[in-house]
């Protein structure tokens, strides 16, 4: 049934129409099915367009609008019809430009230079052919493309020798540093630059000329050449990540490790508000020292001040493979620190899976899962990959960027602790130390006298509570497949599914208590005395969780226990002094109160905000103020204090 639709379709009436040797009608064609979709008929348009120009008769888009008007009207089928146009006159021979078909329809200005930085960041990919002129040479292409540019002899004070590259927003050539006498790579804007940006510029290539971290490419000097501004970098021998990884696989440590040195080298970028947008395996060399090196900074940070229209907002940059979801949708004002993250986190799975994130099919498929974030998370459940490593990697590629590590260093911390080798000779000395003292405190329980501990009569014996859990909080979070202890999941937000959990020492009245980032004080579950020791939950019922929500702020849970009577929460109220807020505390930090000190969990690793000097330490003095207070009404208080985010 499906091929009997297929052949009597209008468009395969269409091609038969081809295969019988002459050019059909196709409005004819179409007027045989008055309810035929208007993007069968777009369809159906695409392909005569490139046919025709195939056989000599070169017909624009406007002829079809002549033959069905109202494709005019529908934007998405006249850019199908104008891509049409434009691949069908390369193809041809011609060298087309989105500047002639924003003069011809300038009411699709935006989507047509979106459609054509598409296209461009396509086929440049595509056709890339790496060589090398020796065996320790950079990675370095050649495109069957023709420039505009000729071969300078020299930009500003730097002699040319040689092409290394050429793309939509620069040439990239191998020069010579004029005093440094050593070979540089240089990077040329194609477009001339405003005399209003130019200190703009130079104010962003001062930001680049201050990178300096033992895992980066170094920036020696921007400045402009016949209007045009150009970068110059450090020439670094050796290959490229992808290039070694493809010929013999990484030990997933090696990859851990390589991965690390890079986000090192993103922290230090991140922290001068530079953003790479094309961290790819490509760009970080494997140096003769061993060392891999993030290069090509500069291109997507300074492309706005290369162009002469200064609407970025619709413009993809970047390579399909490894791009962040945000940055494939085209949306650059919602790029940030965190776009880097992703395509690192990229880099860790072609290590660990060996392939990139976005690989297989058409160029135009890849960039639609890299719009949707839509990758294969099952290969990282291959043999051989550690779990911690998957893990990271799955962090790193979170659709959402706000569900991705907080900062480069943490992807650093995270790879680090999750590759560190365990000194056995320690596992040995703290297992021999657990015998002695549990052989020791045997001893002490057989020599006990029953009349001390009444409840041991007979054959009884009385239960131990689980060590380290009576009397305190345990704080998770639901993250990904399971349940998360504080402070690893911090900052949590709206919406974060959490679980309070606590042994209740026997003969004690106990309460879980929150402290709300608003300020308000709620009892959200309570016990009384029992004869054993007794679990704690909230919510009660076990495996369950409740979504935090509220106000962002400083949220607290506290567990409160006493012998006397139950937990008051009036007396709570007065106990809590509201007429002064409680610092926010920075992202990552999380506090322990227990008794009336206080320990600093979790340190934020973000600058410290201008407006407080010290929001870890103001939170730490008026939490220790509170256990005080609160240790003269309670037998035992263990708090857990943290950012909650909105």
């Amino acid at each position: 049934m499906n091929q009997s639709v297929t052949q009597t379709s209008p468009l395969s009436q269409y091609l038969r129409g081809w295969q019988e040797g002459s050019a059909p009608d196709i409005v004819a064609i179409v007027k045989q099915d008055p309810d035929l979709p208007w993007e069968e008929i777009a369809a159906i348009c695409c392909v005569d367009l490139k046919l025709r120009f195939e056989h000599g008769d070169r017909r624009p888009v406007e002829d079809y609008l002549l033959l069905f008007p109202p494709l005019a009207a529908r934007d998405q089928l006249l850019l199908d019809l104008l891509y049409a146009e434009y691949v069908a006159r390369k193809n041809a021979g011609e060298n087309p430009v989105w500047e002639e078909f924003e003069k011809r329809f300038p009411h699709l200005s935006h989507q047509i230079e979106r459609q054509f930085s598409v296209d461009e960041l396509l086929s440049w990919e595509e056709s890339k052919e790496a060589y090398s002129s020796t065996a320790e040479t950079i990675t370095v292409f050649r495109k069957e493309r023709k420039t505009d540019d000729p071969h300078p002899a020299s930009i500003g004070r730097y002699p040319v020798l040689a092409v290394l590259d050429a793309g939509g927003q620069a040439i990239v050539y191998r020069g010579i540093h004029p005093v440094l006498q050593k070979e540089v790579v240089i990077k040329l804007g194609r477009g001339a630059s405003r005399v209003s940006d130019q200190q703009a510029v130079l104010e962003e290539g001062r930001l680049l000329a201050e990178l300096d971290h033992p895992n980066l490419c170094r920036v020696y000097d921007l400045d402009f050449h016949e209007g045009r501004a150009f970068l110059v970098l450090e020439y670094i021998r050796g290959q490229n990540l992808h290039q070694i990884a493809s010929a013999q696989k990484l030990s997933p440590a090696k990859a851990a490790e390589v991965v690390a040195a890079i986000a090192q080298a993103l922290e230090h970028a991140h922290k001068r508000g530079i953003i790479h947008q094309d961290v790819k395996p490509k760009n970080i060399l494997i140096d003769p020292e061993g060392r891999p090196r993030l290069i090509d900074f500069g291109l997507a940070r300074l492309r706005g001040a290369w162009k002469d229209d200064a609407a970025e907002n619709d413009v993809i940059s970047g390579t399909i493979e490894y791009m962040a979801p945000e940055q494939a949708q085209g949306h650059n004002d919602r790029i940030t620190t965190k776009t880097d993250l992703f395509s690192l986190g990229g880099v860790l799975y072609f290590l660990l899976t060996g392939k990139a994130p976005f690989s297989g099919g058409t160029a135009s498929e890849c960039l639609s899962r890299a719009a949707h974030g839509n990758w294969d998370a099952k290969a990282l459940e291959a043999p051989g990959i550690p779990p911690k490593l998957a893990a990271i990697c799955k962090s790193a590629l979170s659709l959402a960027p706000e569900d991705r590590p907080m900062t480069a260093r943490d992807i650093a911390n995270s790879l680090e602790n999750a590759t560190r080798p365990v000194d056995r000779r320690w596992m040995i000395v703290g297992a021999a130390a657990a015998i002695a003292l549990f052989v020791f405190c045997l001893a002490v329980f057989n020599r006990a006298d029953p009349q001390v501990n009444p409840k041991l009569s007979g054959n009884q014996k009385e239960q131990p509570r689980e060590a380290g859990l009576a009397g305190e909080i345990k704080v998770t979070a639901w993250v990904g497949e399971r349940y998360v202890a504080m402070p690893e999941p911090a900052p949590l937000r709206n919406g974060s599914k959490l679980r309070i959990e606590c042994e209740v020492p026997a003969n004690m009245h106990a309460a879980i208590v929150n402290i709300a980032s608003d300020g308000a004080i709620n009892v959200l579950t309570a016990v009384t005395p029992a004869a054993e020791p007794q679990s704690l939950g909230y919510p009660e019922k076990h495996g369950t969780a409740a979504k935090l929500g509220g106000n962002e702020g400083t949220e607290i849970f506290l567990l409160l226990v006493r012998p006397d009577r139950p937990i008051d929460a009036e007396e709570l109220q007065a106990a809590f002094d509201k007429s002064k807020p409680w610092p926010i505390l920075p992202d990552v930090s999380v506090l322990e109160l227990r008794g009336k000190k206080v320990k600093l969990l979790q340190k934020s690793r973000d600058l410290t905000p201008a407006d407080q000097e010290d929001p870890e330490g103001d939170a730490s003095r008026k939490l220790e103020v509170l256990g005080k207070d609160l240790m003269q009404r309670y037998a035992e208080v263990h708090a857990i204090a943290f950012k909650h985010k909105r």
